[in-house]
């Protein structure tokens, strides 16, 4: 059968930022009990990210999470810059509230509440 486009990457959101001559190689879920997250990475080593962002496992800052607790959630795939931009991702894994990435050279790198921004 012939691979089909999933209706969520092609949100004009996404749309408008990605380069379109990149392409999504790898996608990844982690999470629960209403803390779910999910990535992409692109051919490019681009990553992008959306879900909750409650204790940082997107890679995108949340100030309200170490005192207020609040919910922080992104609703569509945004790309992750800060410590990883210039970088080449090559892998992504997430997990329960906290998210890897593997680095091209096989530098790995933690996504959580204390780490990458």
């Amino acid at each position: 059968s012939n691979p089909t486009l999933v209706p969520f990457f092609s949100s004009e959101n996404f749309k408008q930022t990605i380069d379109k001559h990149d392409f999504i190689v790898h996608i990844q879920a982690g999470g629960g009990f209403g803390h779910s997250h999910s990535g992409a990475v692109s051919q490019n080593g681009r990553l992008w990210m959306w879900g909750s962002n409650k204790y940082g496992q997107l890679g995108f800052p949340n100030p309200n999470h170490r005192f207020l607790k609040q919910e922080s959630n992104v609703l569509h795939p945004t790309r992750v810059k800060g410590a990883l931009f210039g970088k080449k991702v090559v892998s992504l894994s997430c997990g329960w509230l906290h998210s890897g990435v593997i680095i091209k050279g096989n530098r790995t790198e933690a996504i959580d509440d204390d780490a990458l921004y």
